[in-house]
Parts: C-alpha cells; structure tokens; sequence
C-alpha cells in the first residue's frame, strides 16, 4: 500500500478543547467521521473518509481513503493527513487539496472562515481532469487507428498481403 502523508502545525492561542471540536465538526461537515480505532483520549481526535483502494478507479481526492488525526498539546495542534494512494500517481495540484484542506480548517478553527464543503469543489477538480484524459486518450486512439488503417493500405498497394 503507498501512502501520502502530510502534517501540519496550528498554534492555538486559546482552548485546545474548543479548537479539537471545531476541526472535528470542520472535518465531519466534510465528509469524515470518526475512526473505530479513535483515542478515548480528549487530547486526540481521528477522522477517515473515504473507500481503502479507490485511487484505482478514482481521481477525486475526497474518494481516497484518508485519515486525518489532530492532537493538541502544549504548543498547539498537530495535524496529520494519512492518505492511501494505492492506484495514483499523485500531482502537486492533488497533493495541494490536503493542504487547501487543512488550511481551512485552521481557518474555520480560528473563527476566520465560515464552515465549508471542499467536496463539491473537488469533484469538479477530478472531473475537468477526467475530461482532459479522455480527450487525450480518444486522439492517441485516432492517431493509432489512422497508422493501422495506413500500413495496412500501402501494405496491400505494394502487394504485402
């Protein structure tokens, strides 16, 4: 199994407590819930989202099986992100939705953004990438077609076959 794995720092200035339940409802309003494997510890909160082995048939981020774990001790809130990418070959631009992400919710945390759903935004990501390899696999598959139906014309023109 390959994993992609990303950890953030977030300083907190006030409650650590308020700030775990903000990212939990942040990360729930997202699409995560709460691990089976989840500490009873009130210091730690563990999400996952997500399907183990869909980056074989999927290119949208959010379908990745992806674990996200915050524990906040006396320095702050120490973010990390576990993603399965059995299946993908990930590019700066996937490898940046999890940081997009994670900005916000340090933001929503913060109280500096409202809560938001990056699934739809996402979505729209993987299927604008979708249509662009089609597109490019449907002229590979021209391209291919045209140089068969051609060696097959000028092989039967000098009497090949």
């Amino acid at each position: 199994m390959s994993q992609f794995e990303e950890t953030f720092s977030l300083p907190v200035d006030d409650d650590s407590s308020r700030c775990l339940n903000a990212l939990r409802s942040f990360y729930e309003h997202n699409g995560y819930r709460p691990s089976a494997t989840n500490p009873s510890a009130s210091t730690t909160i563990v999400l996952t989202r997500g399907k183990p082995s869909a980056g074989w048939w999927s290119s949208n981020m959010t379908d990745l099986y992806t674990t996200v774990s915050a524990t906040a001790d006396d320095e702050g809130i120490e973010l990390t992100y576990r993603v399965d990418t059995t299946g993908q070959h990930l590019t700066d631009e996937d490898e940046a939705f999890w940081r997009r992400e994670a900005t916000s919710a340090k933001n929503y945390m913060r109280g500096h953004k409202p809560l938001i759903d990056l699934r739809p935004i996402e979505a729209d990501r993987a299927k604008k990438i979708k249509r662009e390899h089609r597109g490019v696999a449907l002229q590979g598959a021209f391209i291919v077609i045209f140089i068969v139906v051609t060696t097959v014309l000028i092989s039967d023109f000098y009497g090949c076959f």
